[in-house]
């Protein structure tokens, strides 16, 4: 899926505020978390939380729902989107419990804080 491939994914929420692109080239995939300055291909999602959600299920369909509600926003060569849903289920990392467990009291504790 590397070979002789360059090019950058850039994914950030719609305000801005979280921004991380990849970039592939040489048969590396290497992350940045800040925005490149032109990217080929970038995904804006809703929020971060949505964001988790929705590239945690690697699924079209998940990403086909979330462009229809207006969610989702793409722009750029739409072929990488594919390349994207094919690499995304090789790049999900294998959460410890006590991870899972941390993030949900935290979001628990930012729910509480913001009702």
């Amino acid at each position: 899926m590397l070979h002789h491939r360059h090019f950058v994914i850039q994914l950030q929420t719609m305000d801005g505020g979280t921004v991380r692109y990849f970039s592939v080239q040489n048969r590396r995939i290497r992350s940045h978390a800040r925005p490149h300055a032109k990217p080929d291909f970038v995904m804006n999602f809703k929020d971060e939380d949505y964001a988790l959600k929705i590239l945690s299920k690697a699924t079209p369909m998940a990403f086909m729902k979330g462009m229809q509600a207006g969610d989702i926003k793409m722009e750029g060569d739409f072929s990488l989107l594919m390349w994207f849903n094919n690499a995304a289920k090789f790049l999900q990392p294998d959460i410890p419990k006590p991870v899972r467990q941390a993030v949900k009291w935290v979001k628990t504790q930012k729910k509480a804080l913001t009702a």
